[in-house]
């Protein structure tokens, strides 16, 4: 069977370009590590200098929300990175769900790798 490429349709939320967002990594549904993305469209940045990450301990409230996301998601998954920013009035909320990614940020987390090769064990 052929993939299919499917759009994504996201709501512009002008904080993103101003605080970034947190990205909460999962293997096996376990929780792994967390970065925080800085904005992508920073004033004076250009190319390379745009898009960067780094390490983060999510608060409470937001891992909270992200197992509340896995657990509404009834396929195994080996990967799952749930995407979360801040309203104004401090509600954490999801912005994207990733399931299909190359980038796994693992040189921001010393366990993630080990992690990571658990989860690849343990469907094996």
């Amino acid at each position: 069977m052929a993939a299919v490429a499917l759009p994504m349709v996201q709501p512009y939320l002008d904080l993103v370009e101003s605080e970034g967002e947190t990205w909460l990594l999962h293997f096996n549904r376990r929780f792994s590590h967390a970065v925080r993305r800085t904005p992508m469209l920073s004033p004076g940045k250009t190319g390379a200098d745009q898009a960067r990450a780094e390490p983060r301990t999510p608060a409470p409230d937001q891992v909270e929300l992200a197992e509340k996301v896995l657990a509404a998601i009834p396929q195994a998954l080996l990967y799952a990175r749930i995407d979360l920013v801040r309203l104004p009035d401090g509600t954490p909320v999801v912005i994207e769900i990733e399931l299909t990614e190359p980038y796994l940020c693992l040189r921001y987390e010393p366990r993630a790798a080990a992690n990571l090769a658990t989860a690849l064990r343990e469907r094996l």
